[in-house]
């Protein structure tokens, strides 16, 4: 496995300086992968983002979208995503930021969330940006694939996995060389159930008045704005 970027430690909403911005586009070997709309994942990270869950599922906002660019054309290659967690803490809102309260709960592991394209050659991936709009979080651990098991009050970050599909086994380990790992720290957030900033409430309410990421294919300032 090629990983690029890991999460930092500390992020904004947990007291830390306000940092510059994380970079937007990584390198990993000869492939490269862009963060579609960064400027609006910048502005919920400096707040540190939250993301509400369900027991049926709901999608993110932002959600994740790329452009990725070397691959080789010819190559199959699948995309996947994981959410995984930051860290070994569980945190509470004391109204300004986010405090550690404690040691997390074990996280559901290997729940991988395959884009649902398949096995493509990387001409394909290319063309245009690779949205995962439909990854819904839940914290309902019977929930079914398509959905990343979460709890709440505990920090996580999306990874995206480039896997060579050609010669290698339909789920390969994460750690098999042809796996390329990017993470890109600005979309680390918190799972909630209700929002506990007030900020991030109108900053959604903003960018995604609709209240879904799908819509926001069509409609919001994901799409429209810088």
């Amino acid at each position: 496995m090629e990983r690029a970027a890991p999460p930092a430690a500390l992020g904004p909403g947990l007291g830390a300086a306000l940092m510059e911005s994380p970079p937007s586009c990584l390198r990993s070997g000869s492939v490269k992968v862009h963060l579609k709309k960064w400027s609006i994942w910048d502005k919920f990270y400096n707040l540190g983002t939250e993301m509400r869950m369900s027991k049926r599922g709901r999608f993110m906002f932002p959600y994740c979208e790329y452009s990725v660019w070397g691959l080789e054309p010819a190559k199959n290659y699948i995309m996947a995503m994981d959410i995984s967690p930051v860290d070994s803490y569980r945190y509470r809102y004391n109204g300004s930021k986010w405090q550690l309260s404690g040691k997390a709960t074990p996280h559901v592991m290997g729940r991988l969330y395959f884009h649902p394209k398949g096995s493509v050659p990387g001409r394909e991936w290319m063309l245009a940006p690779l949205s995962f709009a439909r990854l819904r979080l839940t914290n309902c651990p019977a929930a079914a694939e398509g959905h990343a098991i979460l709890h709440s009050m505990h920090r996580y970050i999306p990874q995206l996995h480039i896997i060579v599909a050609d010669g290698v086994a339909p789920r390969p380990s994460l750690d098999d060389p042809r796996v390329y790992t990017f993470v890109f720290q600005q979309t680390e957030f918190f799972a909630v159930t209700k929002y506990e900033n007030k900020f991030i409430r109108q900053l959604k309410h903003f960018y995604n008045p609709y209240g879904t990421a799908l819509r926001d294919v069509k409609g919001s300032k994901q799409v429209t704005g810088a």
